[in-house]
């Protein structure tokens, strides 16, 4: 079983376009879904970098 912990600035990359996007990308979407864990926090943390519209 593969696993992947996913820290804020990896998580960002889903929702923003920067080095490392298209991996993160690929990963969430592979049709052999891997586990994906991350802190409780993420959801809080991710307020910022999603919605700062210089980014």
């Amino acid at each position: 079983m593969e696993l992947f912990y996913l820290d804020t600035s990896a998580a960002a990359k889903r929702y923003i376009a920067e080095s490392g996007s298209l991996w993160v990308k690929s990963l969430l979407n592979k049709a052999s879904f891997p586990l994906v864990v991350s802190s409780c926090l993420l959801r809080v943390e991710m307020i910022t970098p999603t919605s700062t519209p210089d980014r």
